[in-house]
């Protein structure tokens, strides 16, 4: 959680408004109160945040040729880390030697 000034909150309070993060007030460096926002401003960034990390997921899955069940597999942490990050899908591979071959 921030904290942030009474003079920077009064000076930029339309941006902490339009945001979506708790942010403790502190004058001379002790807390006066707390901004939180509103749970549907909270519910609209968690949204955003979500969409924009299953774009993520779907570009690894393109690029790598993964299934999701792979992916999945990829970051348990119960399970042994994969000899091969990801597994060979007839994709070419970034191997060059120090002439660029």
């Amino acid at each position: 959680m921030k904290h942030i000034d009474i003079e920077e909150f009064c000076g930029r309070a339309s941006d902490f408004l339009a945001g979506g993060e708790t942010v403790t007030i502190v004058r001379n460096g002790e807390a006066m109160g707390m901004f939180v926002p509103s749970e549907e401003i909270r519910r609209a960034r968690l949204n955003e945040a979500l969409d924009r990390l299953g774009e993520t997921v779907q570009q690894i899955l393109d690029r790598t040729g993964m299934t999701e069940d792979e992916l999945v597999r990829f970051f348990d942490l119960n399970q042994p880390l994969p000899d091969e990050p990801f597994p060979a899908r007839g994709l070419a591979t970034a191997t060059t030697d120090a002439s660029g071959h």
